[in-house]
Parts: structure tokens; C-alpha cells; sequence
């Protein structure tokens, strides 16, 4: 494929931008063959997931346990992935999670709207993808408040 992934120094190896993107497709690429094989595996019961992409945020990780305490854990895959907000914006536009929370304030709600505005837009003129346009957290003087569209 022509990427330099790596780079050897007599420092150590370090991922290049190139390096950077090719694992991020190649996980993309293995995570859709596990879907793929969870879905049309044979023998195999599917077993529904919910997947829920924030930042590392106490009430979001509350929440998170309420939902899973209100539901049988042994009957869905209930996974909470933390992560920086480029990759959250990223795992629900591909449906990696099926929600994605963000804190929305006045300092990063131009960045924040640049960044949804390059995956996809929704169809109720906001600047959120579609999927995402119902799960941003909102800050407004200092309490986190759902916003819903």
C-alpha cells in the first residue's frame, strides 16, 4: 500500500500520521468482521449490544451502571468505551456505539460543530449528525443539562 507506519529512531519506534490511519481502518475492519460474525455466525445466538462512547465524565459512567442495572447484563453486551472526543464523534457516525455523549459548552461548541458537521449532517438542520443530535450533553452555567433536539 506505499504507508510508512513506523519510524525507527535510536530513540525508538514511533507511529507515524500514515501509521495513525492505517490503524484506525484496520480496526474499523476487524470490528466490522466481528459484527459480521456475531450476526450471520452460525450456531451462535446474537446477543443485542448497547455501546455508549464519552469522555471520562463521573455522571456519565453513573448513568452508564444505572442502565445496566435496570437490564439483564446476561442478555445484552453492555460496553462503555472512554475515549477523547474526535474518536466518540467517529464511533457513532460508524456504529461502533450507538450513543455518544459530549460536554457541549460556549468554548468548544464551534470545534465540536465543525467536527459532527464533517461526518455527516442531520437531516433537522442542527449540527450534529443525525444519531448524535439527541445525545449532547449541554453545559449551561456550569450544570450538564440533555440537550434534545
Amino acid at each position: 500500500m506505499g504507508v510508512t507506519a513506523f519510524v525507527r529512531s535510536n530513540k525508538g519506534v514511533t507511529v507515524t500520521q500514515e501509521g495513525e490511519e492505517l490503524l484506525s481502518f484496520a480496526r474499523m475492519l476487524l470490528e466490522q468482521a466481528d459484527i459480521m460474525q456475531e450476526h450471520f455466525g452460525v450456531g451462535k445466538k446474537r446477543v443485542p449490544k448497547f455501546c455508549v462512547s464519552c469522555q471520562h465524565y463521573s455522571f456519565a459512567v453513573n448513568a452508564f451502571v444505572e442502565v445496566v442495572k435496570e437490564y439483564d447484563a446476561d442478555q445484552y453486551g453492555f460496553i462503555l468505551r472512554e475515549t477523547q472526543t474526535g474518536e466518540i464523534i467517529d464511533d457513532v457516525a460508524s456504529g461502533k456505539s450507538e450513543l455518544g455523549l459530549l460536554y457541549l459548552s460556549e468554548s468548544n461548541e464551534t470545534v465540536l460543530s465543525s467536527c459532527c458537521a464533517k461526518v455527516s449532517s442531520c437531516s433537522r438542520n442542527c449540527s450534529l449528525p443525525h444519531r448524535m443530535c439527541s445525545s449532547t450533553i449541554r453545559s449551561q452555567t456550569g450544570s450538564a443539562s440533555r440537550s434534545m433536539n
